[in-house]
């Protein structure tokens, strides 16, 4: 389940990928989550990390990748009624195509869906995927893959 946080970073991210070019959202929304455990915090509360909390972490990946959009924009987006029906919009077409499974990644056609041993072994699923996927089809794979 999202808490607050999650939802109100997906309505930002959801934002970035209306206002600015897919290349930019996506490199973008790609920094988020490289910072995905500072996301969850509202405040900088870690004297080691002081800039480890989402707004810092939003504006960061914003002003790096973002650069058609300002951080501001997005966040006036994030709190509007349109943010907030994008995303009912996602949830509906989420559902239907998944019959209210949480849907993670397809790779051709085939679902990755079991993160029940966490995350970091969903993400091996995952590129292993990946990896079988482009071997199957002769391409190069990626260095990940090794």
């Amino acid at each position: 389940m999202h808490g607050d946080n999650a939802c109100q970073v997906d309505r930002y991210q959801m934002c970035a990928l209306q206002a600015v070019p897919s290349s930019e959202a996506w490199e973008m929304i790609h920094c988020n989550f490289q910072y995905q455990s500072c996301l969850k915090v509202d405040e900088a509360t870690d004297t080691s990390h002081p800039n480890c909390y989402k707004d810092y972490i939003q504006q960061f990946c914003t002003e790096s990748f973002a650069t058609s959009t300002t951080h501001e924009e997005l966040s006036t987006c994030q709190a509007s009624d349109e943010s907030e029906q994008w995303m009912m919009d996602s949830a509906t077409a989420t559902t239907e195509a998944t019959g209210n499974v949480p849907l993670w990644v397809l790779i051709d056609d085939v679902e990755v869906s079991d993160y029940s041993s966490g995350t970091d072994s969903w993400a091996d699923d995952v590129l292993a995927a990946i990896c079988d996927a482009a071997a199957a089809k002769g391409l190069d794979t990626p260095d990940a893959c090794a």
